[in-house]
């Protein structure tokens, strides 16, 4: 199994960051109780969107971009607008009879573990 490289890893390597902002931000993590995006995001070192862009590309998944799905409006029927808001879920395809929704539990998910 190939060995997936680390969020700080990849926001120098991206140019998001310099190794200076780095090493200061993993010091200071375990003081502040943050995680490394957490931290980068907090400080204004990085935005919030470059975090989520370098976990999708750590974990080899395609970031949800809005403007690449012909939501249709029969998906409207697979979910309600309070369970939309609930879930933070939006239907955006069904293929083959199952629904493929968008939703930030994975970003969330994924937020926890590997900032």
């Amino acid at each position: 199994m190939a060995v997936r490289k680390r969020l700080g890893e990849i926001l120098l390597d991206e140019g998001a960051i310099t190794r200076e902002q780095l090493e200061t931000a993993l010091s200071q993590l375990k003081e502040a109780g943050l995680k490394l995006g957490e931290y980068l995001t907090l400080k204004g070192i990085v935005s919030e969107n470059i975090i989520v862009e370098a976990i999708a590309s750590q974990m080899n998944l395609k970031k949800f971009e809005p403007g690449e799905y012909d939501i249709s409006p029969d998906l409207a029927d697979i979910m309600d607008v309070d369970s939309a808001v609930k879930f933070k879920a939006v239907p955006v395809k069904k293929k083959r009879g199952r629904s493929h929704h968008c939703h930030d539990r994975s970003v969330e998910y994924y937020h926890h573990r590997l900032y």
